[in-house]
């Protein structure tokens, strides 16, 4: 049989899982889901005082949207203040809309998330996010 070398074990072959890079801390139970110590994660509690900079989280935010496969943020505008990301503009569906939202409430630093974008009617048009209006934009009978 053949020797498994550092990327052959794990869930996924061929990707490291970083607990190689721990060594000794590996064996504290430290680098493992749900174990940051004795009170568990400590994931998103950085030093006291800090806050991060709306600049990064705009950057942050951006990167997100961008890479991601599956919303078209060409026509989504960002705006941060005080931690509230703001977004502004149009996306081609309900999915897209939603995603971006969720995308960006798990960026390190963001408050609150005011979703803002509308949904591109298939002809070119818009569609409003108010309950009450049916796509065509007139009321529901």
């Amino acid at each position: 049989m053949a020797e498994q070398g550092r990327f052959d074990r794990g869930p996924y072959r061929g990707q490291d899982d970083g607990r190689e890079a721990l060594g000794p801390m590996r064996d504290r139970g430290m680098g493992q889901e749900g174990q940051g110590g004795p009170g568990g994660s400590h994931r998103g509690r950085g030093p006291r005082g800090y806050t991060r900079s709306d600049e990064r989280i705009r950057e942050d935010v951006c990167d997100r949207l961008t890479d991601d496969f599956f919303v078209d943020a060409s026509d989504v505008e960002i705006r941060v203040s005080n931690g509230e990301v703001m977004l502004d503009g149009t996306v081609n569906n309900r999915d897209e809309r939603h995603r971006a939202e969720d995308i960006v409430a798990d960026v390190s630093g963001v408050k609150h998330v005011q979703n803002n974008l509308r949904v591109r009617h298939r002809q070119g048009g818009l569609t409003g996010t108010g309950a009450g209006r049916t796509d065509t934009g007139g009321p529901i009978r």
